[in-house]
């Protein structure tokens, strides 16, 4: 009999990944009935012609093909690093990214930022984009 090994270098819990379900389940109702404008897909990359990062959800312009909208899924550790690499992601890189969420599901806590404005203080699971609360997704 011969055996193999299989390594997996995706460390992704349960909880995190029913979260990613949720989101893209309800999102893509809403753009499959025209309620939005923006097509969501699970761990795609920003940029499928090169090597690039790949939040847990985008919504894309099928049109232009531009991501406007990331959604990164955390927790209690990962959430502050998770809230700087969207940062990074909209203000550093040439992805023209116009809003990014971080979801902490341990503690519900959202994390929003916007492109030329910074951290949201209020409504920080409202996307003005698509005019949803990704929050009532969950």
């Amino acid at each position: 009999m011969n055996e193999s090994t299989v390594y997996m270098a995706i460390n992704s819990p349960r909880p995190h990944q029913a979260v990613i379900t949720k989101l893209i389940a309800r999102l893509y109702v809403l753009f499959e009935t025209g309620q939005i404008h923006l097509q969501p897909y699970p761990e795609t990359m920003l940029d499928s012609g090169r090597s690039s990062p790949v939040p847990d959800v985008i919504l894309v312009n099928p049109e232009t093909e531009q991501t406007e909208i990331i959604i990164e899924i955390s927790n209690k550790t990962g959430f502050k690093n998770d809230c700087n690499k969207v940062k990074k992601l909209i203000d550093e890189q040439n992805y023209d990214i116009r809003e990014g969420f971080v979801y902490n599901y341990q503690t519900e806590e959202w994390f929003k930022y916007e492109l030329n404005k910074g951290i949201a203080v209020e409504n920080t699971s409202f996307s003005e984009i698509v005019i949803q609360d990704f929050n009532k997704f969950l």
